[in-house]
């Protein structure tokens, strides 16, 4: 317990001297002996004088005259009236037919009569074919 108080004391008269001390800055006074900080004289920098940045000439660009290319050449969708009905049921399927499970025929006048009939248009024989 003698050693608590000892380093309590301690402690104390440390913090004291703290806050005088802390005291004395704040009011200007000086501190014993101290020597005082001499002023330094700062020598003028000259202002430095940035080089002017060379004016740099770009030539103008002129793209190339180029052609689109041309492209693939799709072919035009045949007129309505053209192509042929695939038949697989109905009445027009079995006189056209002649037994058979489905057929191509092109006696049709256009789309709308295929349709109607229960047929599949198709505008050129071949797909006909492939798809009957």
């Amino acid at each position: 317990m003698a050693l608590r108080n000892m380093k309590s004391s301690t402690m104390q008269r440390g913090a004291a001297l703290l806050a005088f001390l802390g005291l004395c800055v704040s009011l200007g006074a000086p501190l014993g002996c101290l020597p005082e900080i001499p002023t330094a004289e700062v020598p003028e920098i000259p202002a430095a004088e940035l080089p002017q940045a060379p004016e740099v000439q770009v030539p103008e660009f002129q793209p190339p005259e180029l052609e689109a290319p041309e492209g693939p050449e799709v072919p035009v969708e045949p007129p309505k009236n053209v192509g042929n009905c695939c038949l697989r049921t109905g009445k027009a399927h079995k006189e056209k037919c002649g037994g058979a499970m489905s057929c191509c025929t092109d006696k049709f006048e256009d789309t709308a009569a295929c349709l109607t009939e229960k047929g599949y248009w198709f505008h050129s024989e071949e797909g006909c074919a492939g798809a009957c």
